[in-house]
């Protein structure tokens, strides 16, 4: 009885420590998933204020290398936090409490090609662009991939399915990330950079009175209420998409289908307005 209390004993603690393993195993892999697409979202995201940065400076395509974005060091610095920030978040949704530290390990490949440059000190970042730019980012990448997890890791919870980001499937990202993403960033964006100009540009002592404004200078006054119908129409559409994209409801599938693909077709037209055929204020 012994012998065989002992054997039973022994065979219990394998089981457990390969069940053990293999769900350090399962945790791993997710960590390391998470990591590389939070990699890739943050980069598009980046992308995303690049975009903007060449449209508002009519800057050529040349212009734009990993460090130099045509001695705009500032936007450089907005763009690589704003990136960071967006997968910091991502590994909130996905992972919760438990993404600390993936929060700041993804931007370790982003922090080491930083501290290269700042190391060596290129000659493009001395010369045109601003030589302290690799030191505040390595500063601020990983916090702001640490405030990203932070602000958004108890939504992770809320989520009826905890193994996606942002509630949204892992198949939809495949085209989003590539086709959609970068426009979700820039269109919203440059709306609200261009609200904003629109403002300043306005100065006749009243900037808080409409019925002034349309007396004064109606032309500000209208331009202003068509780009926030725009921008209405633009935010009404991502949020729409977003919930189609996260949410389980009674829809058919082909119709919530050409529903998505209306609300893509809808922004990439806004896109191909605005970046192609206006110019900015």
């Amino acid at each position: 009885m012994a012998k065989e209390w002992l054997l039973s004993n022994i065979l219990t603690k394998i089981h457990n420590e390969i069940k053990i393993n293999k769900e350090n195993q399962y945790r791993l892999k997710h960590y390391i998933l998470i990591i590389i697409f939070s990699i890739t979202l943050s980069f598009v995201a980046t992308d995303g204020i690049r975009i903007i940065v060449q449209f508002i400076y009519n800057l050529p395509n040349d212009a734009f290398s990993f460090g130099y974005w045509e001695g705009k060091f500032w936007t450089r610095i907005i763009a690589s936090v704003f990136g960071c920030l967006i997968g910091g978040i991502a590994i909130g949704t996905y992972l919760g409490p438990s993404g600390k530290y993936p929060s700041i390990i993804f931007t370790l490949p982003s922090m080491m090609l930083w501290i290269f440059v700042f190391t060596y000190q290129l000659s493009v970042i001395e010369s045109h662009g601003f030589p302290k730019l690799p030191l505040i980012l390595i500063i601020t990448i990983p916090i702001s991939g640490f405030l990203g997890w932070y602000g958004t890791k108890k939504l992770s919870d809320e989520f009826p399915d905890k193994n996606r980001v942002f509630n949204i499937k892992w198949y939809h990202w495949i085209w989003i990330i590539p086709l959609y993403f970068n426009k979700v960033v820039s269109v919203p964006i440059y709306l609200l950079l261009t609200l904003w100009k629109l403002d300043l540009l306005y100065d006749s002592g009243y900037p808080w009175s409409p019925i002034i404004t349309l007396i004064k200078a109606p032309g500000y006054f209208i331009s202003r209420m068509i780009i926030f119908i725009i921008l209405t129409i633009v935010g009404s559409s991502i949020f729409h998409n977003y919930s189609l994209l996260s949410e389980e409801s009674d829809i058919k599938i082909w119709k919530k289908s050409i529903y998505i693909i209306s609300h893509i077709i809808f922004l990439f037209i806004a896109y191909f307005l605005l970046f192609g055929f206006t110019k900015p204020i």
